[in-house]
């Protein structure tokens, strides 16, 4: 088994490898693969748990240490606990749909805002994958296009968005944006 785990572990950690390299010269602001990840922390601690269990099992035989396995497995579940904390919080603000990275909501923001008087209202975005990411935008607006395709465009710029839900709310009394008077 420990054989197994180990070629499991080079070929992970080939593939991360590559996933990596791949995201530093195309996608450098998004997260890595979290499931290959996980995928790869796991057969490392069954190759490295393997070790600790065929040492105890070899004292146990040779010099009849049966303290050696309680040991072991202490040592196991203390490896195993470190690299659990560590990948639930790489991914638990992901897991919990919490946002994505800040320079795209400042980018739907302004992209939105600059085209006359819309005001995003609500917005929330989550990442789906290594390279996707959806939004939900609520704009209110007091000059509304005809179809929600305009807004559709108009954030097309930000390529991480696969995934877009847009609400459009018209007031029709005054502008969202207050107009500065003249007169000042």
């Amino acid at each position: 088994m420990l054989v197994v785990n180990l070629v499991s572990v080079r070929l992970l950690d080939d593939e991360h490898t590559h996933e990596h390299e791949h995201n530093e010269d195309h996608h450098h602001h998004l997260a890595s693969d979290h499931n290959l990840k996980a995928a790869y922390l796991h057969v490392l601690t069954d190759a490295l748990t393997s070790v600790p269990v065929l040492v105890a099992l070899l004292a146990g035989c040779l010099w009849d240490s049966v303290w050696m396995d309680a040991l072991m497995g202490i040592v196991g579940s203390l490896l195993i606990s470190h690299w659990a904390i560590d990948l639930l919080k790489d991914t638990s603000h992901i897991l919990l749909d919490g946002s994505s990275d800040e320079h795209i909501s400042e980018e739907i923001r302004t992209l939105l805002e600059a085209d006359a008087d819309n005001l995003i209202c609500d917005l929330h975005f989550w990442q789906l994958s290594e390279r996707a990411t959806a939004a939900i935008i609520s704009v209110v607006t007091h000059y509304p296009c005809p179809v929600v395709e305009h807004q559709c465009q108009l954030i097309e710029p930000v390529h991480e968005l696969k995934h877009i839900t847009i609400e459009v709310h018209t007031i029709t009394d005054i502008p969202c944006i207050p107009v500065m008077d003249e007169k000042l």
